[in-house]
C-alpha cells in the first residue's frame, strides 16, 4: 500500500515538474502556429507563406497543420494554459510509458529515474507542438517490442497519420520501424551464414515481416491524405539535406554544439546510475 501511494505521489510530482519546465518557456514562432489555426477556421487555409517577410507568397507546406488547428481550437476555447497542460501530459506520459519496454511495471526507482531523465533534457523542452509526438514515438516503439506476441502494427497507419498531421518528425516513426525490420532480417542472415556474429534467435515469423511491411506501406499512403498531398513528403525530405536552416536556425543546431550546459550532463549521469541499478535488479 505504501509503495503504491509512493508511486502515485511520484507520478504526480513528475507531472508537476514537467509543468514547471514547460510553463516557464516560450517558443518564438508559436504565435504564427496559432494564427495559422485561426485563419484556417476562418476559411483561409494557407498554401503560400503569408507570415514570413523574406519569402512572402512562396509555395509553402505547413507540416504542423493539424497541430495548429488543434492548438488554436484549445487556445480559443480554454486559454493558453490548456496547451501547457496537454503538452506537459504528453511529455511526462512518454517518459513513463517508455519504461514498459524495459520493465513489466513501474517502480519507485524507475519513476525517479524518469524524473532525472526529464531534468537532463529540460533545456530543450518548450511549449511546442513537437512535444506532443514523443508519446507517439514511444507507442510505435512499444508495439515493435511486442512482435510477434501482439500484432499491434496494424494501428501504425492511424498513429503515423496523426503524427504527420501534428509534426514533420513522423519520419522518426518510419525510421525506427525500419531499424527493427532490417535488424531482424540481418540477424536471420547472420544466423544462417555467420552464426558467430548473430544475436539470439529471431522471434519474427515470415507473416510478421509481411505484416510490418504492409502496415508501413499503408501508413505512407494514409499520410499522403492531407491538405498538401504528396508535397508533405518533399517537405520532410528537406530535413535530411544540408539546408540553410540546419546551419543558422538555432533549433536545428546539434545539441552538442556550443554552449555546452553542465546541469543536463549531471542529471544524465545520475539517470545512468539509476538505470544501471535498475538493470542489475531486473
Amino acid at each position: 500500500m505504501a509503495e503504491k501511494a509512493a508511486k502515485i505521489l511520484l507520478i504526480l510530482s513528475g507531472f508537476v515538474l514537467t509543468l514547471f519546465i514547460v510553463s516557464n518557456t516560450f517558443d518564438g514562432d508559436f504565435g504564427w502556429h496559432l494564427r495559422f489555426g485561426k485563419d484556417a477556421f476562418a476559411g483561409i487555409f494557407q498554401y503560400t507563406d503569408s507570415y514570413t517577410w523574406p519569402i512572402f507568397g512562396q509555395p509553402w507546406v505547413n507540416h504542423e497543420w493539424g497541430g495548429d488547428l488543434l492548438y488554436w481550437l484549445l487556445y480559443s476555447s480554454l486559454g493558453y494554459y490548456s496547451l501547457v497542460l496537454i503538452t506537459s501530459a504528453a511529455v511526462w506520459s512518454a517518459f513513463l510509458l517508455v519504461q514498459k519496454i524495459f520493465f513489466k511495471k513501474l517502480s519507485v526507482l524507475s519513476i525517479i529515474t524518469a524524473m532525472f531523465a526529464l531534468l537532463s533534457v529540460k533545456f530543450v523542452l518548450a511549449m511546442r507542438l513537437a512535444y506532443l509526438v514523443p508519446l507517439l514515438f514511444v507507442i510505435i516503439w512499444l508495439t515493435l517490442e511486442k512482435i510477434p506476441d501482439k500484432k499491434y502494427y496494424y494501428i501504425w497507419p492511424l498513429i503515423l497519420w496523426l503524427w504527420a498531421a501534428l509534426h514533420g518528425s513522423w519520419t522518426l516513426g518510419v525510421i525506427i520501424i525500419n531499424i527493427y525490420l532490417l535488424g531482424q532480417f540481418a540477424n536471420i542472415i547472420l544466423k544462417k551464414y555467420f552464426p558467430r556474429f548473430s544475436g539470439k534467435e529471431s522471434s519474427w515469423q515470415t507473416k510478421d515481416f509481411i505484416g510490418v511491411i504492409i502496415a508501413e506501406l499503408l501508413s505512407l499512403l494514409l499520410i499522403a491524405i492531407n491538405p498538401y498531398g504528396a508535397n508533405i513528403f518533399s517537405e520532410v525530405a528537406a530535413y535530411f539535406s544540408p539546408a540553410y536552416f540546419k546551419q543558422f536556425v538555432n533549433e536545428w543546431i546539434p545539441s552538442y554544439a556550443y554552449p555546452v550546459y553542465a546541469a543536463p550532463l549531471i542529471a544524465a549521469a545520475v539517470s545512468a546510475f539509476f538505470i544501471i541499478i535498475g538493470y542489475i535488479k531486473k
